[in-house]
């Protein structure tokens, strides 16, 4: 098994999880960003990572490429809405995200 293969990267990212070290799986999902950075799964993980350690500012900047992504999924939408939610200022940026989130699922 390659040191850098999609299997590999799985397998630490599970494990940093299992173990509770926080280090490795931001390892692992800066690794799996990189090499699948079209793939939503690393996007939601990197996600993960960056709400885990506080850093609002980094995860707004991912889910606003996040909805630009060819692949995008509709929990990206909802995610954005529900961050720019707790800002006033943003509240018709949200409700218009969530409208293009419900018309995605339908």
């Amino acid at each position: 098994m390659s040191p850098d293969g999609n299997l590999t990267l799985l397998m630490k990212l599970s494990l940093g999880g299992f173990d509770k070290n926080n280090v490795e799986r931001a390892s692992s999902v800066e690794r799996i960003a990189l090499a699948f950075p079209d793939d939503p799964r690393a996007v939601f993980w990197k996600l993960q990572v960056l709400r885990e350690s506080g850093r609002r500012d980094d995860r707004l900047g991912l889910l606003r490429k996040a909805v630009q992504m060819e692949r995008r999924h509709p929990v990206f939408f909802r995610e954005l809405a529900s961050e720019l939610s707790e800002d006033h200022r943003e509240r018709r940026e949200a409700r218009r995200l969530l409208d293009l989130a419900h018309a995605a699922e339908v």
